[in-house]
């Protein structure tokens, strides 16, 4: 189950608003070993169809506001 299925789950159905949908994961360190971290990056983003480890969102559960944080531990 990926992270979209998980924060269904937790939250009133037809609550979910992500919060950073139009963040870009990027190398600001240019970090590199034996693959780019651009490389690992895109790879994780093929494999789980996510842009990011960690998506966070905003919903309610019973009805109270909430904000929720879900890491997807197979990105990279």
């Amino acid at each position: 189950m990926n992270n979209i299925g998980r924060i269904e789950l937790l939250i009133d159905h037809d609550t979910w608003i992500p919060m950073d949908k139009d963040k870009i994961t990027t190398d600001v360190l240019g970090f590199s070993d034996d693959n780019f971290l651009h490389n690992r990056i895109t790879n994780s983003q093929e494999e789980t169809s996510l842009p990011y480890a960690v998506q966070t969102d905003i919903g309610h559960l019973d009805g109270k506001s909430i904000g929720l944080g879900v890491m997807e531990f197979s990105f990279m």
